[in-house]
């Protein structure tokens, strides 16, 4: 299956090729903090602002990655490209401007489900006005909430990327939604007011993707066991895409003050990631978005030694679904917690979390209604700070899942960074792991920004 043909090059092994020539010939250029504040929430630095006349245009990332899959019966290589261009003004002292244009190509070889495509969106564009301590915002935006990195049960508003399931950092797998956001300091203590004006779903990989959620070929949709009664169904089934409206809106209250922050969340959101549906009768698979309610409260304890973070969430309107396949609503409580230190100096950083789930549905379904899991990374340099090496894990503790990623990144051409990295996915099949258990690999690449 082919969409789009890359036309910047005539195959993606070229491209990185030609981007690493070129940025191996570039002068390093100084790192640009133009949109920080937008995608990583109440934890970033505040951002760097324009002058009031002024223009800035940059690239923000580069991603160019290939990679080889070891022992995938339907693929042997995966290509990925990720950028973002923007230009960022001020038009007075208080009315600033943020325009961007994402392209990301993606391309699967090596079976019988090969393919290549382009896609080309907006990304973060809108429209802001500062006055004192109030900010508000119009327009596309990044908005990324929570304490705990990879896990964080507050991150609700921003759209999820899930081309690539989890092999991003957070924030480069979160994607704007339109939205009106009023952010307000009062003293110690801040609001941030969103309204989702509009809803997009999250981003899928192509059907027949080495990384999307139903596996035609084991008749099984990620969370679910397989249902190898049903596989002609699967073979042949149309996904479909429920369309929503508005996504709702969220309300978060922080309080910053060393060493204890705290914050609360209270919103009512269309869920970003999908709830599948399944009809044998008119041979579809509906893909739909439900709309959550929740409440939570998180902290973040700042000592010497390490930093403490933590989560808990209530969320009604939870979709499962029954063993007669009828979608049900139900109640989840779930909490998650954070440590992160640096053993030995500051060369070494140690980052641990662990998530714990239960869902109260009230009759047997084909999820889980109980998980518990550990995942973190431990990052080391050496060579003055010119080599990273770091080991990114997860796994579950009530049921065999895990995913373990060592790479190894030379940063000495800053902001350049050249990688490679190994994925390795295991486990039973109603885990993450074990459904991408076929999705080993070893990936080369190239991230910077400009």
């Amino acid at each position: 299956m082919t969409t789009v043909r890359f036309d910047w090059t005539d195959s993606p092994i070229g491209a990185l090729v030609l981007a690493v020539a070129i940025l191996v010939s570039t002068p390093s250029l100084a790192a640009d903090e133009g949109d920080a504040d937008d995608r990583a929430g109440e934890l970033s630095k505040p951002a760097r602002r324009p002058q009031a006349g002024a223009l800035r245009f940059g690239l923000d990332p580069l991603l160019i990655e290939a990679a080889r899959l070891t022992n995938h019966p339907q693929a042997s290589n995966t290509f990925a490209l990720r950028t973002q261009w923007y230009l960022i003004g001020k038009t007075t002292p208080s009315i600033e401007w943020r325009t961007g244009l994402r392209l990301d190509g993606d391309a699967q070889q090596g079976g019988a489900t090969d393919s290549e495509s382009t896609k080309a969106q907006l990304g973060d564009t809108y429209l802001r006005w500062r006055g004192g301590d109030t900010r508000l915002t119009a327009g596309m935006q990044t908005v990324v909430w929570g304490r705990v990195d990879a896990v964080s049960l507050i991150d609700r508003v921003a759209r999820v990327d899930l081309r690539r399931f989890a092999l991003d950092e957070l924030k480069d797998r979160r994607l704007p939604q339109p939205a009106l956001r009023w952010e307000q300091e009062w003293g110690p203590y801040k609001s941030d007011l969103i309204w989702l004006a509009g809803f997009h779903e999250a981003l899928m990989p192509a059907d027949g993707s080495v990384w999307h959620p139903v596996n035609r070929g084991r008749a099984q949709v990620l969370g679910i066991d397989p249902m190898p009664n049903l596989a002609p169904f699967y073979a042949a089934a149309v996904i479909d895409q429920v369309n929503h409206q508005s996504g709702g809106g969220a309300l978060r209250i922080t309080h910053a003050g060393a060493p204890f922050d705290y914050g609360f969340t209270l919103g009512r959101v269309r869920q970003s990631l999908p709830h599948f549906q399944f009809d044998p009768v008119a041979g579809r698979i509906r893909s739909s978005h439900p709309t959550n309610r929740f409440a939570s409260v998180d902290f973040e304890i700042s000592g010497d030694a390490a930093t403490w973070r933590g989560e808990v969430a209530y969320t009604r309107d939870v979709p499962m679904t029954s063993l007669a396949g009828q979608t049900l609503t139900a109640a989840s409580l779930e909490a998650a917690a954070g440590v992160e230190f640096f053993p030995g100096g500051r060369d070494t950083r140690v980052n641990l979390q662990m998530l714990l789930r239960s869902v109260n549905v009230g009759q047997d379904t084909y999820e889980l209604q109980r998980y518990a899991s550990i995942n973190g990374e431990v990052e080391s340099s050496f060579d003055q700070g010119r080599w990273k090496a770091s080991l990114r894990f997860a796994g579950g503790l009530n049921i065999n899942d895990s995913y373990l990623s060592p790479r190894l990144t030379f940063v000495g051409w800053e902001p350049h960074e050249l990688y490679i990295a190994v994925h390795r996915f295991s486990g039973e099949p109603r885990g993450f792991g074990g459904f991408m258990r076929n999705n080993n690999a070893v990936a080369i690449g190239v991230k910077t920004r400009f």
